[in-house]
């Protein structure tokens, strides 16, 4: 019960601090998030470096998963 009173004070004091800082908070997300803009423009047969990105862990993983299976 102790632990649940500390969460709920945590949470509130966090929810007060974000409604007097909301804007510049949120400003300092948009512009971490417009840093990654390079990543989703299309850059080989329209496809983005996040895209590309993503298909080589799929096959990293597909790859690994097939090697400990014929391992054993």
């Amino acid at each position: 019960m102790r632990l649940a009173g500390f969460v709920a004070i945590v949470l509130v004091f966090i929810a007060v601090g974000a409604g007097f800082q909301g804007e510049r908070v949120t400003g300092l997300i948009a512009e971490g998030l417009g840093r990654l803009g390079p990543l989703v423009e299309p850059r080989v047969f329209g496809v983005s470096l996040l895209e590309m990105a993503m298909m080589a862990a799929v096959l990293a993983v597909v790859a690994w998963v097939l090697w400990r299976g014929f391992r054993r």
